[in-house]
């Protein structure tokens, strides 16, 4: 879905200056999270240590605590390095170690319409769910529960008679339920996918490209400020969405491509105690676990 020259592009700008496998100061620890969000962590006793090697000084390394990962994966064997002496040939370099499996991961987006003549509130009208390579899993519109204000039609192409006979709302929902129930789930402002289905799902399966701050530090962009995700992929990736208008299969795959050209920078933060995102909007805090 992108090309090598992309994923190049995007590493580059995605190497940060630092002195251990924080990455980043701007990341805020494990513990700042757990204290002041509900973003959870489980992680074994501190007794149970995993020695690291650090990036940039190959002799140097640091004990980080062993975090349970799904699928039976092990922190000690995903992340520990050989630790290099004089004597040591270098390793040839290959390609970035996953540290799921492309199963794990599902790309989430909504079309969203609107009720209400006055406050002007969400509802879903249409769902997409992809698998890891952008392959559709379930797309599906949605009969409305109320009477709809504004149908966007400029913006989403739909018409009355198109939600009219659409599976209901609680159908659709218990299918999303399933397809990201103990998922990864990737996409842009997830807070407003999990609030219109009315679904809850853990913090840190949650990979929101509209929150990653890495892009946001590479734009040179306020830290409180969310950038859309047409610029996100017009600058990372060379290429323009949203011709056609609000289009969720678009979305989801356009923030699953830009997911997969950092994921192993991603992954790399979470796994060593830090969340390389800026935390959801308070409002929509009670939809994550």
């Amino acid at each position: 879905m992108f090309s090598e020259r992309c994923r190049a592009r995007i590493e580059s700008c995605l190497k940060f200056p630092c002195d251990d496998l924080s990455y980043c100061c701007f990341i805020p620890s494990l513990q700042h999270l757990v204290i002041h969000s509900p973003f959870r962590m489980l992680h074994r006793p501190h007794s149970q240590q995993a020695t690291v090697t650090c990036t940039q000084d190959p002799h140097k390394t640091r004990s980080l605590p062993i975090f349970a990962l799904a699928d039976g994966i092990d922190l000690a064997t995903s992340v520990q390095r050989p630790r290099m002496t004089s004597r040591t040939t270098p390793p040839l370099p290959g390609p970035p170690v996953k540290l799921f499996p492309p199963k794990k991961y599902v790309a989430v987006a909504a079309q969203i319409v609107h009720y209400g003549f006055v406050s002007k509130s969400p509802m879903v009208a249409r769902v997409v769910v992809t698998d890891y390579r952008g392959n559709i899993i379930l797309d599906t519109l949605v009969r409305p529960t109320t009477l709809i204000s504004d149908y966007r039609t400029l913006e989403t192409g739909l018409q009355p008679a198109d939600l009219a006979r659409a599976p209901t709302f609680i159908d659709v929902r218990q299918q999303v339920a399933t397809h990201i129930r103990d998922r990864i789930i990737v996409g842009y402002a997830l807070w407003h996918f999990l609030s219109v289905m009315g679904l809850q799902h853990p913090a840190i399966d949650t990979r929101d490209i509209a929150l990653f701050m890495p892009f946001r530090r590479t734009l040179k962009s306020k830290p409180n400020v969310m950038l859309s995700l047409a610029t996100l992929v017009g600058k990372f990736m060379g290429r323009k969405i949203g011709q056609r208008g609000d289009v969720p299969v678009e979305q989801a795959r356009a923030a699953l491509d830009l997911f997969r050209s950092c994921e192993h920078v991603w992954e790399g933060v979470v796994v060593v105690g830090s969340w390389p995102c800026a935390l959801p909007p308070e409002a929509y805090i009670a939809w994550f676990t």
